[in-house]
């Protein structure tokens, strides 16, 4: 899947992943498999945007109660990454290895 090969790409330091749920022919519960999983690994930060009806709200709640970062709008993920990045920066910018190997 596109979702896995992005982010075991060494290029990528983060992901944000924005689903509509609502097209045809698509596996919303191998969506929510392939996202929890990837989320386990927690290698790099990833949030994830799911737009639009009920397949949405069914995903959404399923994946936040794993306390996977999920957000109703693209612009929530966008701007969630963007703070961590920041953070990131600012830790760094403190001598604080924000991987917490000091």
């Amino acid at each position: 899947m596109a979702l896995e090969a992005v982010y075991d790409d060494p290029n990528v330091d983060s992901v944000i992943n924005i689903s509509l749920p609502c097209i045809p022919g698509l596996d919303i519960d191998a969506y929510v498999s392939i996202t929890e999983e990837l989320a386990q690994k927690g290698r790099k930060p990833m949030v994830t945007a799911l737009v639009g009806g009920e397949e949405a709200d069914n995903a959404f709640d399923e994946l936040l109660g794993k306390d996977i970062p999920v957000f109703r709008s693209p612009g929530r993920a966008v701007q969630t990454i963007g703070m961590l990045t920041d953070y990131v920066r600012y830790l760094k910018r403190n001598g604080v290895d924000p991987d917490g190997r000091d």
